[in-house]
């Protein structure tokens, strides 16, 4: 019997597609999953009001959640707090409600922020990992072997799908893939894109050629569908990620859109 675990993204409080919120809250429920977790966006600019309305959301949800930050968790217009205190308003919302990793024996799950409040681009939007994250990350891992299968949660991506040509690769992204695949990392869960996907990066060490895999989630709540209903993704977890279902929107409830193997939708 496989564990189920839900991934959420891009919720993007206050705007979210009418009725999207109820039907979330019931899909989840029949779920029945082990953990939730939501990988990052639960705000369009990181007001207190929009994180209050997320905080209620994540409220209604019986089952841990982890969770990481996306950037439009730090503040878009209080720029004192946006570089002095990019995850203040996060963390009091949000962290307080959520846990940063879950260990049991059969999961180990770390989510680690990859928001930034600024970068040498023009646009604040792109996300990337430190040496020092990624070493804290590796490290993490390698203690947690015995768990059947072992997730990380950033908010920007990995591999970008076809089509996703104005978005960027969250940076780092060779070093970390690499330092994951060492310490038998099996998926990496991520959202941004509003899209959904799936897929396999295939990393050599030396003379080995593991696969870890990515698991794209679509925007769970938010009305900038990027020509992609509002969905969100079941995993299902033995050793490693043994299935994948997209769930989408259609008005009135969340429905099984496809299920796929590891390896690709």
């Amino acid at each position: 019997m496989s564990t189920r675990v839900v991934l959420i993204a891009d919720l993007h409080f206050p705007r979210v597609t009418p009725g999207a919120p109820e039907a979330l809250l019931e899909a989840i429920a029949e779920t029945e999953p082990v953990l939730i977790i939501a990988a990052g966006d639960f705000t369009m600019a990181g007001r207190r009001r929009e994180f209050d309305e997320a905080a209620h959301f994540l409220d209604r949800i019986d089952a841990p959640i982890v969770a990481c930050p996306g950037n439009h968790d730090i503040p878009a217009y209080n720029l004192f707090e946006r570089f002095l205190r990019p995850t203040g308003r996060y963390e009091r919302a949000i962290g307080a409600r959520t846990l940063d990793r879950f260990v049991s024996d059969d999961l180990a799950v770390l989510a680690i922020n990859s928001a930034r409040p600024a970068n040498i681009s023009l646009d604040w939007s792109h996300g990337r990992l430190s040496r020092r994250q990624i070493a804290e990350a590796e490290a993490f891992f390698d203690r947690r072997h015995a768990a059947r299968t072992r997730l990380l949660v950033t908010h920007h991506p990995f591999v970008l799908p076809p089509a996703s040509a104005s978005f960027r690769r969250i940076g780092n992204a060779d070093r970390a893939t690499a330092a994951l695949a060492r310490a038998g990392v099996h998926a990496v869960l991520t959202g941004h894109l509003h899209k959904h996907a799936s897929s396999a990066m295939a990393v050599r060490l030396g003379t080995e050629d593991p696969d870890l895999m990515t698991v794209q989630a679509g925007t769970a709540l938010s009305d900038r569908h990027r020509d992609e209903p509002n969905g969100f993704a079941v995993l299902g977890c033995g050793a490693g990620v043994e299935w994948i279902e997209s769930h989408r929107f259609d008005g009135r409830s969340f429905r099984v859109f496809e299920r796929s193997g590891p390896g690709g939708t």
